[in-house]
């Protein structure tokens, strides 16, 4: 079986009814959930939820994140109303019909010895989404270390729980991606794909000539990857913000010119800077590079 290709649709604080229509022109068969007009779905008001539920009953939810903030380990006496709310927030993703609930492991200090207590309150976490059906992706957070996570995967050995590979944030926390690949690769069901340059400004996938994406993707196609390839793109809040900045930022900020130049680039080459041509784009570019086919750009 091939990979699966999607992409997260909740950019410029887009409403349901935005993500929606960019979906079905993107004609993509897995649906990211994630943000709902720039809210995290573990804080919207239950009556709007009730509302944008039916509008999901035709769709195929691949996985929601609920952005639902980490648990803190040195804060004990809060686990309860923590996994309390974590349960409330998992009946929310269950009701949107997904197959995944996306996760973030505790926050803690990774030189402590002795990482028992923190297994067992992951196991209490796991077990409270997978009493809702719900298979778990591990999302990398608070700059814990591949080894970290091999060995908690490892403790859990769980059928059901696999982890995101984001190379992007192991770039930001300074770690070889290739030796995190070695670490995680047996536990690996999703791959982020997202392109930035030296600056840290979004580019256009296998354009920012900073990240080797390229020998990134290689990788995962010559083992044959049939897990998600996500696609994750700072570049459509770049593009939507660059062209608006005041006249002054634009001529003193080095920052400000060199993403009007990222805009000025794209517009010349492709037309548009809305967010249905920028994801086109990028969505071309992993088609071709993980399914060996071409997407017309029109």
């Amino acid at each position: 079986m091939k990979a699966i290709l999607s992409t997260f649709l909740d950019y410029k604080q887009a409403d349901i009814e935005t993500q929606i229509d960019l979906f079905k022109k993107l004609k993509l068969t897995h649906y990211m959930l994630r943000r709902i007009g720039g809210k995290a779905i573990y804080e919207m008001p239950l009556d709007k939820l009730d509302l944008i539920y039916p509008q999901f009953e035709k769709i195929r939810v691949l996985a929601v994140d609920p952005l639902l903030p980490s648990f803190h380990m040195d804060q004990m006496d809060g686990l309860d109303p923590y996994n309390q709310l974590l349960e409330e927030t998992v009946t929310r993703v269950k009701k949107f019909n997904a197959s995944y609930y996306v996760y973030t492991i505790p926050v803690f200090d990774e030189t402590v010895n002795d990482y028992n207590h923190i297994v067992e309150v992951i196991t209490e976490h796991i077990k409270i989404i997978r009493k809702y059906k719900l298979k778990i992706l591990i999302k990398f957070s608070d700059k814990h270390t591949p080894k970290m996570y091999r060995y908690i995967l490892d403790e859990l050995k769980h059928k059901h729980v696999e982890i995101i590979f984001d190379y992007t944030y192991l770039y930001k926390i300074n770690e070889a991606e290739v030796t995190a690949y070695r670490i995680l690769r047996d536990y690996i069901g999703m791959l982020i794909m997202e392109d930035i340059d030296k600056t840290g400004a979004g580019r256009v996938i296998g354009s920012g000539e900073h990240i080797p994406v390229a020998r990134i993707a290689k990788r995962f196609i010559k083992k044959s990857f049939d897990g998600y390839i996500v696609l994750d793109s700072s570049l459509v809040e770049l593009l939507g913000t660059a062209n608006g900045q005041g006249w002054f930022s634009k001529l003193v900020s080095k920052k400000t010119k060199h993403e009007l130049k990222i805009y000025n680039d794209f517009i010349e080459r492709y037309t548009s800077a809305d967010t249905y041509r920028v994801l086109l784009v990028q969505m071309a570019v992993l088609s071709l590079m993980f399914l060996n086919k071409k997407i017309a750009l029109g």
